[in-house]
């Protein structure tokens, strides 16, 4: 047989996207910028660790917390208010037969 595995992003709990690999699912995720931070919370054995994920260490199937702080765009010559907002995301890994 010809086992794959697939990598589903989900964003606040909905289907945002499906990868053939881990580091494609992660890059897909917004980016730390200047409004924008990235976080795991991971358990460890002293307790609960915040890390700042990147393609080559993250945690499957652990929520990642993309928070935007409220700012100012300029999109198309219009600015545009961008509201406070965090978003929920987790990387799931699935078998495919």
């Amino acid at each position: 047989m010809n086992d794959k595995k697939v990598y589903i992003v989900l964003c606040n709990k909905i289907i945002a996207n499906v990868f053939d690999s881990p580091e494609k699912a992660f890059n897909s995720l917004p980016k730390k910028d200047e409004f924008t931070e990235v976080s795991q919370s991971v358990r460890t054995c002293d307790g609960e660790e915040a890390i700042i994920p990147t393609a080559d260490n993250f945690y499957l199937n652990t929520p990642i917390y993309v928070h935007v702080a409220e700012h100012t765009e300029d999109v198309m010559g219009f600015q545009v208010e961008c509201q406070e907002e965090t978003f929920v995301y987790e990387i799931k890994e699935f078998e495919v037969k």
